[in-house]
């Protein structure tokens, strides 16, 4: 059984249905050229409403200043301090950009990165606060057809043991609600979660999630 992980969740009433049915990772696109894009202050009523110490929550950026990232992350800090949410360990920084490990320690937090081919794991894998790694399936696909991914998976957990990265380190699959999930490739990885992003998909018009739809997604790939 694969756990799930729901990106772009943009409204009150996904995020209590996900926790309804025991989808307990969350992430928040503040990505501005995402259909699912979440102001800052939204996200910020929702984690006040809604907040559970049982979920994980992701902050996606991409290509943002830095000061724009710690603003969230003050604000975060902010809503502990006065106990408005009991911790913020459970919440997570995503980054799908080409950076250097630098920018992204600067900020003293948990965060994941989405891969991307020629990507150098072993300089983020020496640095501190890197808990996971997202694999598109698109890319496993291409390396597939090509003949590379064995080889491909090989490097990949070599770098993973010479690292010596930490048991809580997460593996997750990134994927469509309609994607072909083949053995021949992901039974080549221990992925920790699938990640499915909100779309048209699973929507009954622009940004209104079909909470019907989207539940029947989430038992099907939960029973993968």
């Amino acid at each position: 059984m694969m756990r799930i992980k729901v990106d772009g969740v943009y409204d009150s009433r996904t995020l209590k249905l996900l926790t309804e049915i025991g989808i307990d990772h969350q992430s928040f696109d503040f990505r501005p050229t995402s259909f699912n894009f979440l102001q800052e202050h939204h996200l910020l009523e929702i984690l006040q409403d809604h907040h559970s110490q049982l979920s994980h929550y992701y902050l996606h950026y991409e290509g943002d200043p830095d000061f724009v990232v710690e603003k969230m992350l003050t604000e975060i800090r902010a809503l502990e301090q006065r106990g408005v949410i009991e911790s913020v360990d459970n919440i997570l920084l995503e980054f799908s950009d080409q950076r250097s490990a630098s920018f992204f320690t600067q900020f003293s937090w948990q965060y994941i990165l989405h891969y991307y081919h020629g990507m150098n794991l072993v300089d983020y894998l020496q640095s501190g606060n890197f808990s996971g790694l997202v694999l598109p399936l698109s890319i496993l696909r291409s390396y597939y057809q090509s003949g590379t991914l064995h080889s491909f998976v090989k490097n990949f957990y070599q770098t993973l043991r010479t690292s010596g990265v930490a048991d809580s380190f997460q593996l997750i699959l990134l994927a469509d609600w309609d994607s072909d999930i083949m053995p021949s490739i992901i039974d080549y990885f221990d992925f920790d979660l699938i990640s499915l992003q909100i779309n048209s998909k699973v929507e009954s018009c622009y940004r209104n999630v079909s909470l019907g739809d989207l539940a029947k997604q989430c038992s099907y790939f939960s029973s993968l």
